[in-house]
């Protein structure tokens, strides 16, 4: 019996130094032994997963490209030999430019990898410095350079909305376009509270964009990458015709995906698990032979509608509105119905009588509309688990 088509993502969560606004797991490198050390690790719960299907691999971080050639080479020969990877379309490894060399790069291309994300936020340096970052306007284009001549021709670029000023970013977004990526991916700042970025904004030493320039740059960013030749088909991704993630897509979709390492999420059946955040625990775990998980939660029927619906709407394919109604409690469809057509008559959705899809506009107020679709969802137990 063949076993289904899986997505893995590998988390690597050491970086050269860690981002004002980063509230993700990752901290600063000490030395290479720790790195090598947790890559020991990974290989350990990774045997967990042997025998896997996999349709698409992805290493991110952190910054991947601080692995140590040596202990990079170890992991990527285990993944090799761990799982089936005959039906593998996509294998994707995170980087920061700095930290990308040549070498990494045909290492990488030696067991697969076909697709690079770079990491470049903004192309300004002192916004860069200013954040905390250590890479440069010049270790972008030299990182571009050196994947093009390595013959990666599928390249991803991460901006940030938010992080600089609106010249800034307008600036930012030419200059990422110019240098011919097949996909780009605009994150929206969040600011979160416990960040060095927050504080730096509560002092009045970084100045945040208000409501209305966020909507006009997010408007802005989706006209101009449109005349260049990519499509947004997810909230903030966008890619030239045939180019965009599969492995992102997944996750939208609903998919299944392992997560192996530190803080990693699994999606398995109508389970979800999470694993540890702590480093000590994680290795605790896996030298009692467990697997590093924190927590878990069972996906039911209900809750799986919810996903689909939030999910959906951030997509260029939106959600069916015989589906949406399908799920609304009897008593809430004139509801549904009239809340649907306030959005196409504020152009908030488009018009069509078959799918719900989110305008421009629509997709920056996505969490209020989910939210309020939400509120439509039949809440009896007449949905099936």
């Amino acid at each position: 019996m063949t076993r289904e088509l899986r997505s893995l993502y590998i988390h690597i969560p050491f970086c050269r130094n860690k981002c004002a606004y980063c509230d993700f797991t990752s901290f600063k490198i000490k030395n290479k032994e720790e790195v090598s050390r947790y890559i020991d690790y990974v290989i350990r719960e990774l045997e967990f997963y042997r025998g896997e299907n996999l349709r698409t691999l992805y290493i991110g971080g952190g910054n991947p490209s601080v692995v140590q050639p040596t202990d990079c080479d170890r992991l990527l020969r285990h993944i090799s030999e761990l799982f089936c990877t005959d039906s593998l379309v996509e294998f994707t490894v995170e980087s920061n430019p700095e930290t990308l060399t040549r070498s990494l790069i045909k290492l990488w291309s030696a067991h697969g990898v076909n697709r690079i994300s770079l990491g470049v936020q903004t192309f300004d340096n002192d916004v860069l410095k200013k954040v905390g970052r250590q890479t440069r306007n010049l270790d972008i284009l030299t990182a571009v350079d050196l994947l093009k001549e390595e013959r990666i021709d599928n390249l991803n670029l991460d901006l940030i909305l938010g992080i600089a000023a609106t010249d800034i970013y307008r600036a930012d977004l030419k200059k990422a376009v110019a240098l011919k990526p097949t996909h780009l991916a605009v994150y929206i700042l969040g600011l979160s509270g416990k960040t060095p970025l927050s504080q730096m904004v509560a002092r009045g030493e970084f100045s945040e964009l208000t409501s209305e320039e966020y909507e006009k740059l997010f408007g802005f960013t989706a006209y101009m990458l449109s005349q260049e030749g990519f499509r947004r088909y997810e909230i903030s991704n966008y890619a030239q015709k045939g180019y965009e993630s599969h492995h992102n897509l997944n996750y939208w979709m609903g998919g299944e995906y392992i997560g192996v390492g530190l803080a990693a999420v699994s999606a398995i059946g109508s389970k979800r698990t999470w694993n540890t955040r702590s480093l000590v625990n994680y290795y605790k775990k896996l030298d009692r032979g467990f697997k590093p998980t924190a927590s878990s939660e069972y996906i039911s029927g209900k809750k799986r509608l919810y996903e689909r619906v939030m999910l959906m709407l951030r997509t260029a394919t939106g959600i069916s509105l015989e589906e949406l109604r399908g799920i609304t409690s009897e008593d809430k469809l004139p509801k549904l119905n009239s809340f649907i057509l306030m959005l196409q008559e504020q152009e908030l959705a488009e018009h069509s009588e078959n799918l719900l899809i989110l305008t421009t506009a629509g997709l920056f107020r996505s969490s209020l509309i989910i939210s309020e679709l939400w509120s439509f969802i039949d809440k009896s137990d007449t949905i099936k688990s």
